[in-house]
């Protein structure tokens, strides 16, 4: 019979190598009533693994955030929070465009994400933008992320929009940051931005990222704003692909090696019983 220990030595290791624990942090934006100055931003941890000094970074179009970060400390997982964001200094009632980055840790690595919205100031409803966004993203051959944005005027008036986007922390641009665009009434214009992601490890895969553009405008002294999402997907060099390849290789034969030990092991002492 095989030694206990040299089964559960064998055991653990799978487990280890099989279940990593991973933080999945979900966000979003919302508001107890339109003419409050807090903006409540709801953070939830749906992964198994605890993410830890948790911190909010608010950035918010046409106000300025009470406070240039938020503390939260850790977020287990299946648990969630509420930050209230206060903000003053509102340029004009209307929607704005808010982008929320969560800066936290996860053992002893440090990760970010952001989590663009739209939030609402002033008395009566919230103003519906006649604007529309529609972003697709890219790569180019040198590396940069290159990201398009047609804009839609789905209007009867003349506009004048700032095209913009929300993307992740580690991201720079490569040009412009953001568009004033022109629309004529039920026209359309495109945009490009480009922007450099950024240094993936040679060891691990790349990753897909979460974004957002933007359009604002005001009209009739009330702010406009609409959003949306999109996913940047970088382009993987043959020579980062053949990295982790070769790493997830070199762990497997690890794994193989260690066996091939416990059960030498436990061949050379079954002979020697059987000898003595």
């Amino acid at each position: 019979m095989v030694r206990p220990a040299i089964v559960l030595i064998f055991f653990f290791l799978l487990a280890w190598l099989a279940q990593a624990g991973t933080v999945v942090l979900n966000g979003r934006c919302a508001q107890s009533n339109q003419s409050s100055n807090t903006l409540l931003f709801y953070l939830s941890n749906s992964g198994n693994d605890s993410a830890i000094n948790v911190a909010i970074i608010p950035s918010l179009s046409g106000a300025t955030p009470d406070r240039a970060s938020y503390k939260i400390g850790s977020l287990p997982p299946q648990s969630n929070t509420t930050v209230p964001i206060g903000f003053t200094n509102v340029i004009e009632n209307g929607t704005h465009a808010a982008r929320i980055v969560a800066v936290y840790q996860q053992g002893a690595s440090s990760f970010t994400a952001v989590f663009p919205c739209l939030f609402y100031y002033g008395h009566g409803n919230a103003t519906v933008a006649q604007v529309l966004v529609s972003p697709s993203a890219g790569a180019l051959e040198n590396g940069t992320v290159k990201i398009d944005v047609v804009v839609t005027n789905l209007g009867q008036n003349y506009l004048q929009a700032n095209v913009s986007l929300a993307l992740p922390p580690g991201f720079n641009y490569v040009g412009a940051s953001h568009y004033l665009v022109d629309l004529a009434p039920e026209g359309s214009t495109s945009v490009i931005f480009n922007a450099s992601p950024p240094l993936q490890s040679s060891g691990g895969a790349y990753t897909s990222y979460g974004a957002a553009a933007f359009a604002s405008y005001s009209s009739g002294n009330l702010s406009y704003a609409t959003m949306e999402t999109f996913s940047i997907n970088p382009v993987q060099p043959p020579t980062a692909l053949a990295g982790y390849l070769l790493f997830q290789i070199a762990l497997a034969a690890v794994v193989m090696i260690i066996a091939l030990i416990a059960f030498s092991l436990f061949i050379r002492r079954r002979r020697h019983r059987s000898r003595s």
